[in-house]
């Protein structure tokens, strides 16, 4: 058998196809102070086999966090993809703009490594590998409400091309989320609700 010895640099030669940034509305805007949700899309465990020495060696990526700039000033940190929104509300990875113009988001994901041998073990590979997604651009745009009736000719609503001057401002009560916590925080209360009902029903 022979000797393979891998690390984050070689790992970081490997092929692997960051994941989309994806949003709901998917519109070309979106309108002011409604929650859009977001989710990566993508395998979130990717492999790639090459014949080294005539063994067959598996290299395995697996996505372990994503980082998400929103482009307005907030930041998110999770340990899990998004999903789109359902006829409950919206996914798990929301965010609200607080003004008109242009914005980018992107995904900034972080992999970590491991490789097998004609089928073997995995062996964990030192260091991660981070990559960012293609930017998102879209433009963020305040309606108003109008009265509609038979004579009412809806117009379309435009969106400006995309310059320096039309840019969305950065919201000045930018923070980073971790998003991470909040969702064990989550599990761990439906894990307690759980067993004070279970404690209800027994007594």
């Amino acid at each position: 058998m022979p000797t393979v010895q891998a690390n984050a640099t070689g790992f970081g030669e490997l092929v692997i196809t960051p994941p989309t940034g994806m949003r709901a509305p998917g519109f070309d805007y979106v309108p002011v102070r409604i929650p859009i949700t977001y989710w990566a899309k993508g395998d979130e465990v990717q492999t790639h086999t090459q014949t080294i020495l005539g063994h067959e060696v598996t290299i395995t990526a697996r996505a372990e966090s994503y980082e998400w700039d929103l482009g307005d000033g907030n930041t998110l940190t999770t340990t899990f993809p998004g999903g789109a929104p359902t006829k409950k509300g919206p996914g798990a990875i929301f965010h609200y703009y607080r003004f008109q113009g242009w914005y980018q988001v992107t995904i900034r994901t972080t992999y970590s490594g491991s490789y097998s041998i004609d089928g073997g073990e995995e062996i964990p590979i030192d260091g991660t590998v981070t990559l960012d997604s293609d930017p998102g651009w879209f433009y963020s745009k305040s309606l108003r409400a109008r009265l509609t009736g038979e004579n009412y000719e809806a117009k379309p609503i435009e969106v400006p091309p995309r310059t320096a001057e039309n840019l969305g401002r950065k919201d000045p009560a930018a923070e980073h989320r971790d998003l991470t916590e909040a969702m064990n925080d989550r599990a761990e209360k439906k894990r307690l609700d759980r067993i004070r009902e279970r404690g209800a029903r027994r007594r």
